[in-house]
């Protein structure tokens, strides 16, 4: 009993940092998202690759005072993008090689699903965790 409970706790952390490791992941896109959007300025720019695995990984280039630049980006599920793709590049003047492509849309509707899945996820389990311990003492939900 007490193997299976060192079990289903190590598989609770595995899940808490899982949804950790999302949520940083959220952050520092929503961050470097708003950096952009107030300090940025906006130029063209095209999609000059596409590998896709669980996450679609586009790299694009752009062009800032003749000198190219070259940027990635990933964004899970499906491919928004073609190779040749013109995209807006959103970068940094002070920095031009800090940049992001306008897939803001995309980007936060995939990621709030994300965010929802993963906090969804970790209060099922949660609540499986806390039933299963409790139905392992002998106790009841109800009864104090």
């Amino acid at each position: 009993m007490t193997k299976r409970i060192i079990g289903l706790c190590f598989i609770f952390l595995l899940f808490v940092g899982a949804g950790g490791m999302m949520g940083k992941g959220f952050l520092n896109q929503r961050n470097q998202a708003e950096i952009l959007q107030n300090d940025g300025v906006v130029t063209q720019g095209h999609i000059s690759n596409i590998e896709s695995f669980k996450h679609t990984l586009y790299t694009y280039s752009y062009s800032v005072s003749g000198r190219v630049f070259e940027g990635t980006t990933t964004h899970p599920g499906r491919n928004y993008l073609i190779r040749g793709d013109i995209v807006q590049v959103h970068y940094l003047p002070s920095n031009p090689s800090f940049s992001n492509v306008d897939l803001v849309g995309e980007i936060e509707e995939d990621n709030q699903g994300l965010v929802f899945m993963s906090i969804f996820l970790g209060m099922v389990f949660l609540v499986f965790f806390i039933v299963f311990v409790a139905i392992r003492q002998g106790s009841t939900l109800g009864a104090k």
